[in-house]
């Protein structure tokens, strides 16, 4: 397993998702921009319906508070491919079963 950059993913939030796959939430970086953040969403599924966060606690406010979605992804390949499972993601989405705050 690859050791995941501390700076990059947040290892405080695990969400399951129905597949048995664990996700964590992911910073991304703005090719417009070059700031890479971590990116929440009330609604929607692109960077104009986003805001990125930089701060880790932050972003744990606006998904554990608000309900927020947030991107995240798996740490290695998923069974039976060669990608991560990624995409933006909400706790109150019929894919995640449950979540755990560490």
């Amino acid at each position: 397993m690859t050791k995941p950059n501390d700076n990059l993913i947040c290892m405080k939030l695990k969400l399951f998702h129905e597949s048995g796959d664990v996700l964590y939430p992911v910073k991304v970086k703005n090719k417009d921009t070059g700031l890479i953040a971590f990116r929440v969403s009330p609604s929607g599924n692109t960077k104009d319906d986003s805001i990125e966060v930089e701060d880790e606690q932050a972003m744990l406010d606006y998904v554990l508070k608000k309900d927020y979605a947030v991107r995240a992804s798996t740490l290695t390949a998923v069974s039976g491919s060669s990608k991560k499972r990624s995409g933006l993601y909400r706790l109150s989405q019929r894919s995640i079963v449950k979540h755990e705050h560490i």
